[in-house]
């Protein structure tokens, strides 16, 4: 654990000679764990010592604290209790449709949000749930495969068809913010508010096999823009902060920012085009420029359903890629920066199609 924003660690004295599967504190000092055992633990200073607390024929698998004394369980098949004298007594909460989609999920600020494929349940209190529906595009709901809220009505999902979408409103509407990311899979999700935080995405920006890049928004998903880092996506986690991220790669390798991952001199990567709209197949230029350049650097320009193409940038900081289009495309280039230039990604370009 850490106190002065990573400077200095502290190692706690666990309370079980078994793996920890989970754990959730809400102070420095006051916080609870779950071993494999399906124990639970709860301590008051720090991990100096720790009391077993009883929970019945209960099976927890995930505990989430949301104040010294208000906690939640979470058990297999979306089975929930809650306390609210800091686990001396449990209760059972949560309806049937909390339960239908409560089965994994992270601390949403000062709320809970658990997730399924068919929904987000979310509470402040772990006693007043409230059902998250996901997006319904063509006239079928989207299944959840990964999600994070970073409140009780502020979610990002990522669907099994791959898409990003983000909700600030508890689901009634939704936004695709799939086009910004670029290519790859999504492999994490590490949002801090509604407007900024960090992907994990595998497979794009021409990486070798088992690395990913990192992504980080500021502008609601709109746009975003590499991360002078490179992961394993075998296992890795993101932690936003107040004034300091962490980063964990598979490899046990640590990594903080205080500048939201930009190093060196900020860069601004732009696309366009003249191409508005097409009525049949055709071919559409992209033309963007890099400032500032130096000639030489290597941007990735991708489209939906195209391959991506890394082109090489003139000395001026221009550069262009072309794509064959039948339908409504959008596109978007990506520059990872250097050792003396932040990254930058550019905003989507649409092409509407028949």
């Amino acid at each position: 654990m850490t106190v002065d924003r990573g400077a200095s660690w502290r190692e706690f004295a666990l309370p079980t000679a078994g793996e920890i599967r989970t754990a959730s504190f809400v102070t420095p000092d006051v916080g609870y764990a779950v071993d494999l055992s399906a124990t639970l633990f709860r301590t008051a200073n720090g991990g100096v010592s720790w009391q077993i607390l009883d929970v019945g024929d209960f099976v927890p698998v995930a505990v989430h604290a949301l104040t010294a004394q208000r906690v939640v369980l979470l058990g297999r098949a979306g089975a929930l209790r809650r306390s609210t004298d800091g686990g001396q007594t449990f209760a059972s909460t949560g309806t049937p449709a909390v339960r239908a989609v409560a089965t994994r999920g992270p601390r949403a600020g000062a709320a809970i949000a658990l997730f399924g494929a068919r929904g987000i349940a979310t509470s402040t209190n772990g006693v007043i749930w409230r059902i998250i529906r996901p997006p319904v595009v063509g006239g079928r709901a989207r299944s959840i495969r990964d999600a994070q809220c970073t409140s009780a009505v502020v979610c990002w999902i990522v669907t099994f068809d791959r898409r990003l979408y983000r909700t600030v409103d508890a689901g009634r509407s939704w936004a695709d913010r799939t086009v910004g990311v670029g290519p790859g899979i999504i492999s994490a999700l590490a949002l801090e508010n509604r407007n900024r935080g960090y992907l994990v995405v595998a497979n794009g920006l021409a990486n070798p096999a088992g690395v990913a890049h990192v992504l980080r928004t500021k502008d609601s998903g709109l746009t975003w823009t590499p991360q002078g880092v490179g992961v394993s996506i075998s296992r890795v986690a993101i932690a936003p902060a107040s004034g300091i991220d962490f980063a964990l790669d598979g490899f046990g390798n640590l990594f903080t920012t205080t500048t939201g991952g930009l190093r060196g001199t900020p860069s601004a990567l732009t696309l366009t085009t003249s191409v508005k709209a097409i009525t049949r197949r055709t071919r559409i230029i992209l033309r963007g420029r890099l400032a500032p350049a130096q000639g030489g650097e290597l941007v990735v320009v991708s489209g939906a359903g195209q391959p991506q193409q890394a082109v090489t940038v003139a000395s001026n900081g221009r550069f262009s890629a072309s794509f064959t289009i039948s339908k409504t495309t959008a596109s978007v280039a990506q520059w990872a920066g250097d050792r003396t230039r932040a990254g930058d990604g550019s905003a989507a370009v649409t092409v509407r199609g028949r």
